[in-house]
């Protein structure tokens, strides 16, 4: 009796104590964003953000508002502003708490690749890299909402050689019940993936190889093998059916347009400019990989000197899911450095799988000796490389990220146009700041606020000075004159000299008004802030 009562308290000890540390895990995940969660909006957020608040209502999206990605993060902002509202500091808090629930997800596939410490390990890594500034972990971009039903998807099918369907039997009976609804499931993750993120194919693309893998090594024939892809291809469409279903509702044709043909001809990797982009990978790369590197060496150490003792589904997994996200990160064809962090939940779990092998390995007490400075080398490496943005100003984090003058401006320039229009005047900012649209709630005279489909085609530019260039255009131009704007900048300067007057320079960005024969107040001279 007494022993009885012994073990069931050390079983409830145990359980508790790995309960509690994935709790301080996941409280840490979020506890390590609070430095960033005041740095100024950046582009995609407020592109994101701007685009969900006018965007969204009736049938404005794609018809009259141009957009180039599918609506699962609109719906992810959506979600935001219902539940912790539309400032900085709500859209980074859903972030910091969405985050940790990848966080989890990391945890559980882990656990399943090897065990519960290795997994709790996984998720401490990936909550203190997945901040990384350089790689704009801090962010409330796309690629940080996609990874969780990545994630997800992953989960549901480990281990894969569980997920057997037995061709005697139905889809739904006793025996196939198990295997059918989470492959259904994982299928229906992917599918949610790609629609937040197209790039999350890769999602698509792990789930269909492991489950071929696994059903080749179970000696499967081709009808089961078959079965399970159809399966997981049903799941997808599911998963996508929504997006599709909202895109034709709105304008089917623009739908089409803008999210396949303009994405796939302008920017991705079959693209006529993706292969003079592509010294941008290795640029990016580079500075991506000072953010991550414990994480990379372990990676490293895991798949090569310690390979043979990893677990056969880590073993199998790891060139499918690596090469997979490096294909995602390819696809679109830019190399920004937010892509690579379709790395991250690899890199911590076969971190941890690495650390994991380095103290299991029997006579292995050299090779620790040799990870341990190996790791504190890249530790001390990686905390001068980026270690000063924990403790720096919200501006400061900002400007050496970006070296942006819109986002340093963001504050006085968004208090100003507050100030000075009224709420349904219409604004045009030469050429791309959709968040200062949206944080001073004004909407664009134009319905492009991306600077590539403008800048990339003629014929939308040519349209864009013609909406300018009249008695009825904005009543506010914001010129940012940035460099990487010249020649567009050049055709510009005309128009402003003809129809508007400088009425305020912000921290060196120029603010012009309409001429005063149209202004509704008398018109002063340029304030200098």
């Amino acid at each position: 009796m007494g022993a009885g009562v012994a073990n069931t308290s050390a079983f409830w000890q145990r359980l508790l104590s790995w309960r509690v540390a994935l709790g301080v895990i996941l409280l840490l995940a979020v506890l390590v964003r609070m430095p960033f969660l005041h740095v100024p909006l950046i582009t995609d957020e407020g592109g994101y953000a701007y685009t969900t608040h006018y965007g969204l209502s009736g049938k404005t999206l794609y018809r009259l508002l141009w957009f180039d990605r599918t609506q699962g993060i609109l719906w992810v902002y959506r979600v935001i502003f219902q539940t912790l509202g539309q400032t900085i500091f709500a859209i980074r808090l859903f972030a910091a708490l969405y985050n940790a629930g990848s966080a989890l997800l990391v945890y559980v596939i882990g656990r399943k690749l090897a065990d519960k410490r290795t997994g709790l390990l996984a998720a401490l890594l990936f909550a203190l890299f997945s901040v990384m500034p350089h790689v704009q972990g801090f962010t409330a971009n796309a690629e940080l909402f996609m990874t969780l039903p990545a994630l997800a998807s992953l989960a549901l099918l480990l281990p894969a050689d569980a997920l057997r369907i037995d061709l005697a039997a139905p889809l739904f009976s006793r025996t196939n019940t198990v295997a059918t609804r989470r492959i259904l499931l994982s299928g229906l993750c992917a599918g949610v993936a790609v629609i937040i993120k197209p790039a999350e194919i890769a999602a698509i693309v792990i789930a269909a190889a492991l489950l071929l893998l696994a059903a080749r090594r179970a000696g499967t024939p081709w009808r089961g093998i078959a079965r399970t892809q159809a399966l997981l291809g049903v799941g997808v469409f599911v998963g996508v059916l929504p997006a599709i279903i909202d895109g034709f509702a709105r304008d089917g044709r623009a739908y089409i347009r803008q999210v396949l043909l303009y994405r796939g001809a302008t920017e991705s990797i079959i693209s006529p400019h993706a292969i003079g982009r592509l010294g941008h990978s290795i640029g990016n790369s580079l500075v991506v990989g000072g953010d991550v590197l414990p994480l990379v060496i372990l990676t490293v150490l895991a798949l090569t000197a310690y390979r043979h003792t990893l677990p056969a589904d880590a073993r199998r997994l790891a060139p499918l899911w690596f090469l997979a996200s490096l294909g995602g990160i390819a696809l679109g064809g830019n190399w920004f450095t937010h892509y690579f962090f379709q790395l991250l939940p690899p890199l911590a779990i076969y971190g941890a799988i690495g650390v994991r092998a380095a103290f299991v390995r029997g006579g292995a007490a050299l090779w620790r000796v040799r990870l341990a400075t190996m790791l504190s080398l890249s530790v001390m490496l990686t905390a001068a490389y980026a270690g000063h943005y924990f403790v720096a100003q919200p501006a400061e984090i900002s400007w050496d990220l970006y070296h942006d003058r819109a986002y340093q401006a963001q504050g006085p320039l968004v208090a100003y146009l507050k100030a000075n229009s009224r709420p349904n005047d219409r604004i045009y900012i030469a050429f791309e700041a959709p968040e200062v649209y949206y944080l001073s709630e004004r909407q664009s005279a134009f319905p492009v606020v991306w600077r590539q489909p403008l800048l990339s085609d003629p014929a939308t530019f040519n349209r864009l000075i013609g909406t300018l260039d009249t008695p009825a255009g904005p009543e506010y131009i914001i010129d940012l004159d940035a460099p990487r704007f010249q020649r567009a900048h050049d055709r510009l300067r005309p128009v402003l000299e003809r129809r508007y007057q400088l009425v305020a320079i912000i921290q060196g960005i120029q603010v012009y008004r309409r001429v005063p024969s149209t202004w509704d107040t008398p018109w002063t001279e340029p304030v200098d802030r």
